[in-house]
């Protein structure tokens, strides 16, 4: 996986853009004006399940969000890479340009709160810090895990951290920009004060931010640095640098929900203990995780292991584990392929009135029996729901097989499936036969004939390793650089893969093409070149091309259908759509109209994306009965006619 597509992991599509538009809720989707032309009923549209999004406008176009940002910015891609990581905390090393890391403003920033960071830590080893040293004494934390974290003190002054860090050289904007101060109606002032300081860092160990606990009950009892252009609670994990390689080394995550509790894990040995800073866990940090390790262990407090928030973090944990495609043996010798999770998720319950940080502190050993016996997920559903399954009511039975039919589907052993669907059927007293029904039903996938999965899944399995094969070709045989190849940017999803193809596009000759190539796309290249292709001679290459090129069209119109279809299903079944069919004088028919014209203006992409899909598929089979020569290829007039994929130019 290349550092774009590993930055890609960690970003959310619809939050970014929304930086940009004003986003509205539309079914599973999103929508909002195009931000690239003038239009006055949106035709932009966000699918966070595929993380693109495509203007059905006047503009036409799509792409990820690494295309967007290039679009709105006017930036290249290796530009548009470094602003994305700045926004999430994802370091660049190797893609970053020479000579950029002086020109970054980030680094000033980055320069501050370390300042600031040795700042509150000086004072709370000073005379001014007493309290809040007494209070980390009280709790048992000793020397090391003070050095080590960096704890501080906040003086309950209003002003002494923008005194001392103008004196400096710091300006108070950049004080603003970074969280330290809070402008309010009497002026600019400290936001932390009071406090006792825990500096928040990236995974590369810089400070971004700070969390502070108050230390005299002044409210809130926590209180986080605010979002700035280098942190993002969301996507960062408290105690990621200092556990990372522990985390590699014993193959497991502890995650937890609080400062004190990591820093006293850490000071007894327990060094892979995270945390969300009291925060839901989301996507992003579990994409930081998911690069460190296949295995989670959710530690949960008492009081918070039975709500609903626990077991959606379970429920997001357990889905945004690593996946991959594989072929699973089924009835009859029939094979079928499942996206399977390569990881495992287990749940810790603390006893009552214990959080990690005072059992730790107590009982180390315990705590590593509790996490040595976590419970699987589905355990931990099935124990969750146990008190709150009325048997006599049915619609309580059907809540609780829709909650935890989906965790058995995710087990890829069939023989953990039966056992489990047993334990549901007996703890909800509901025939076994009707919940492998409901289990069959959720995982069907397309059928399957001869062994071959069908063509549509393939395809969305195979999305990028089509765009690389076809770049392969393209890098690999400088002979087709004398032909025109019928592909434009658009046909590529990856914008890695859209953009090695506009520089091999606009350049000459190969050799142009690898010396003018932007350094921030070397990694793919590599890569792509190196892909071992076998081909027998020129008539093999010839149909390797147009064959490909036919796929991704292919591929793309199904997509743009894909997603018109969905449009106009939401649309028509809405209150809004259901309205547009009366007829009436009352206000609002403005509006109606609208939809109305929206709806008529989709139908009709659709049926031209139709059409065009049809003559694609016509034209394939002429081209099947055309190719497939010996020896040099020939170009027939009907060929070129019909399909015109490639030419001599």
């Amino acid at each position: 996986m290349s550092v774009a597509q590993e930055l890609k992991q960690t970003i959310d599509i619809s939050d970014v853009i929304s930086d940009y538009v004003s986003l509205q809720k539309s079914g599973r989707n999103f929508k909002a004006l195009c931000p690239f032309h003038q239009e006055k009923t949106p035709s932009f549209y966000i699918f966070p399940d595929r993380q693109t999004w495509h203007c059905f406008g006047a503009c036409g176009t799509g792409g990820d969000v690494f295309s967007f940002v290039m679009k709105k910015e006017g930036l290249e891609f290796g530009d548009a890479l470094e602003v994305l990581a700045r926004r999430s905390g994802f370091r660049l090393l190797e893609n970053r340009k020479p000579g950029r890391a002086e020109e970054l403003p980030d680094n000033r920033l980055f320069e501050l709160l370390e300042t600031a960071s040795s700042y509150y830590n000086t004072l709370l080893n000073s005379r001014i810090g007493r309290i809040a040293k007494e209070y980390l004494e009280g709790r048992g934390v000793n020397s090391w895990a003070i050095e080590t974290f960096r704890l501080g003190y906040s003086p309950a002054e209003w002003d002494s951290a923008k005194r001392h860090l103008i004196a400096k050289g710091f300006t108070e904007d950049e004080l603003l920009e970074t969280g330290l101060l809070v402008k309010g109606e009497n002026g600019v002032y400290d936001r932390f004060r009071n406090r006792l300081m825990f500096p928040i860092r990236d995974q590369q160990g810089k400070t971004v931010g700070f969390g502070a606990r108050s230390l005299d009950g002044t409210p809130p009892k926590y209180l986080n640095s605010s979002q700035t252009p280098l942190f993002d609670k969301s996507s960062i994990v408290y105690g990621l640098d200092l556990a990372k390689e522990v985390i590699k080394e014993r193959g497991v995550a502890v995650i937890v929900e609080g400062y004190m509790d990591v820093v006293t894990a850490h000071q007894h040995d327990q060094s892979n203990v995270i945390a969300t800073m009291g925060t839901a866990l989301t996507e992003k940090q579990l994409a930081l995780l998911n690069r460190l390790t296949k295995r989670i262990t959710l530690a949960l407090d008492p009081d918070t292991a039975g709500n609903n928030a626990a077991l959606r973090a379970v429920a997001l944990a357990a889905e945004n584990m690593e996946r991959k495609t594989l072929p699973v043996p089924g009835s009859n010798g029939v094979i079928t392929y499942r996206n399977i999770s390569q990881g495992e998720v287990r749940v810790v319950l603390l006893p009552d009135g214990k959080d990690p940080d005072d059992l730790i502190r107590h009982d180390v050993k315990q705590w590593e029996h509790l996490l040595e016996t976590g419970l699987p997920v589905v355990d931990f559903v099935l124990t969750n729901m146990a008190g709150r399954v009325d048997l006599t009511d049915r619609k309580s039975k059907l809540e609780a097989v829709a909650e935890a039919i989906p965790f058995i589907s995710e087990l890829p052993s069939p023989v953990s499936q039966a056992h489990y669907l047993q334990k549901l059927s007996e703890l909800i007293h509901v025939d076994e036969r009707g919940l492998r029904d409901e289990l069959r039903r959720l995982r069907r996938r397309p059928s399957t004939r001869d062994g071959k999965q069908h063509d549509d899944y393939l395809e969305k399995v195979s999305i990028a390793p089509m765009e690389e094969y076809v770049l392969a070709l393209l890098i690999q045989n400088p002979e087709l650089k004398s032909f025109h190849i019928q592909l434009s940017p658009e046909h590529f999803t990856v914008t890695e893969n859209r953009e090695t193809f506009k520089a091999w596009q606009d350049a000459e000759t190969l050799d142009d093409f690898f010396i003018n190539l932007e350094s921030s796309l070397h990694e793919n290249v590599d890569r792509i070149a190196n892909k071992h292709i076998p081909l027998t001679g020129p008539s093999e290459l010839f149909k390797a091309v147009i064959d490909s090129i036919k796929r991704m069209e292919e591929r793309r119109l199904r997509e743009i259908k894909a997603d018109l279809r969905l449009l106009i299903q939401e649309m028509e079944n809405s209150e809004g759509a259901n309205n547009i069919w009366k007829i009436s004088a009352t206000p609002g028919k403005s509006d109606r109209s609208e939809t109305m014209e929206r709806l008529t203006y989709l139908q009709q992409r659709e049926a031209e994306i139709n059409n065009r899909l049809m003559s694609l598929l016509s034209k394939g089979e002429m081209l099947q009965a055309e190719v497939g020569l010996e020896g040099t290829p020939k170009y027939s007039d009907g060929m070129l006619s019909s399909l015109d994929l490639i030419r001599p130019i």
